[in-house]
């Protein structure tokens, strides 16, 4: 990913002036960690010939250290002064993630890829001279992610709508919910790409479930309706295999479901 800008939480680097830069570089080609490294654990077999995988998880997120200074096409002069490294450093170094998109006007990406992160700043010098600053960023994820995609499907009695799931990771997430009942019974819903199914009993005609995997949670807008204790707690999946993304679902009550989520994109943060 080739950048010259970025936008962090609402705010442009543009906006103070600031550029993404390189110092003293001799050569353009580098090495970037980018996340998503992959720890095995393992156990060998015949004698010690060969070895099986029994866990495998993301070991690290993404992070990067690149160079940032003022713009020499706007300034003349692009030593900073003590306020503005402080206000780029009241800006930049928080103590939360945040929302971070990078920008190139040179090289556009056709799906704009989002992080949340957060920078620690060090001050890069020339004699008494600010001349820019070192950022190195953290993500609270291995990859970064798409723009919000909603989608919804209508399976009823015997029928089924199918979601095409855009993800660049092989895999499931847990995706937030809004089934919209237009029957009334026990809810069963099966996607063709999950081997579980997920079934809410006692629903009524015009009940709103809202659930939300990620963080483990369901709602009904009919409070007399005890949805923790009619529900098998397993929530709705959409899945992503190497050859497909295609979810089927089929339920046995006529609704509306309502998919949000934010596609997994693994590309470079710079």
């Amino acid at each position: 990913m080739y950048a010259e800008d970025f936008i962090y939480d609402g705010r442009l680097l543009s906006d103070y002036g600031c550029m993404i830069c390189s110092f003293g570089t001799s050569s353009g080609m580098e090495t970037v960690g980018t996340g998503a490294q992959i720890a095995l654990t393992t156990v060998t077999m015949h004698n010690g010939t060969r070895r099986s995988i029994v866990g495998a998880k993301y070991s690290e997120f993404i992070k990067s250290t690149f160079y940032i200074c003022k713009n020499p096409c706007t300034y003349e002069d692009i030593t900073m002064s003590p306020t503005e490294y402080r206000e780029l450093v009241k800006w930049l170094n928080r103590r939360r993630f945040l929302p971070l998109r990078f920008i190139s006007t040179i090289m556009p990406s056709p799906d704009p890829c989002y992080y949340n992160a957060m920078f620690n700043i060090q001050k890069i010098t020339a004699g008494d001279k600010i001349i820019g600053a070192e950022l190195t960023m953290e993500t609270d994820s291995p990859f970064g992610h798409g723009e919000e995609r909603v989608e919804t499907v209508m399976p009823g009695y015997d029928g089924q709508d199918y979601i095409d799931y855009v993800s660049d990771e092989v895999g499931f997430i847990y995706p937030k919910v809004r089934i919209a009942l237009m029957g009334v019974g026990n809810l069963t819903i099966h996607n063709s790409m999950d081997e579980e199914e997920m079934v809410i009993t006692s629903c009524s005609n015009g009940e709103v479930i809202v659930m939300d995997g990620e963080r483990q949670t369901l709602q009904s807008n009919f409070s007399a309706h005890d949805i923790y204790d009619c529900f098998n707690y397993n929530f709705i999946k959409l899945v992503s295999h190497l050859e497909t993304g295609r979810n089927t679902f089929t339920s046995s009550v006529p609704c509306s479901i309502q998919i949000t989520y934010s596609p997994i994109i693994r590309d470079l943060p710079l």
